[in-house]
């Protein structure tokens, strides 16, 4: 099973979620891990193939955590956030480019992984 690797920034942003709302997150990332699909995670194709939204409510307030699927050592938290926006169901541009940016960064961070031979967890191990 691969682990999950949260960015820095999304981790501290994450930490400050209620527990219940990390656990039910932390669940659909959980399953993620293991190549399987959470039943509410919605995929968001406008950043590419893998990239996922696990959604979580509490207290009125909207809860998201943004994964990247594709690469093979880690599955990549690119991003969380409260969503405040009242109407509509689009994600604020700010977050789009915050969610663009993770991406390049787990993908920097794979390909040095590459480079240094990092080898690749199987699956079952």
């Amino acid at each position: 099973m691969r682990t999950a690797k949260f960015l820095p920034q999304v981790r501290k942003a994450y930490a400050t979620f209620p527990d219940d709302v990390q656990d039910e997150l932390g669940f659909a990332i959980e399953r993620a891990q293991a190549g399987k699909m959470h039943p509410q995670a919605k995929p968001l194709p406008e950043f590419g193939a893998g990239v996922y939204e696990a959604r979580a409510s509490d207290g009125g307030n909207a809860y998201r955590a943004i994964y990247y699927v594709r690469l093979a050592h880690h599955v990549y938290v690119v991003e969380a956030f409260v969503k405040k926006s009242k109407s509509g169901r689009d994600i604020p541009r700010e977050v789009k480019e915050a969610i663009r940016a993770g991406i390049h960064a787990a993908e920097a961070e794979e390909a040095d992984l590459v480079a240094q031979g990092v080898p690749v967890m199987e699956e079952g191990a």
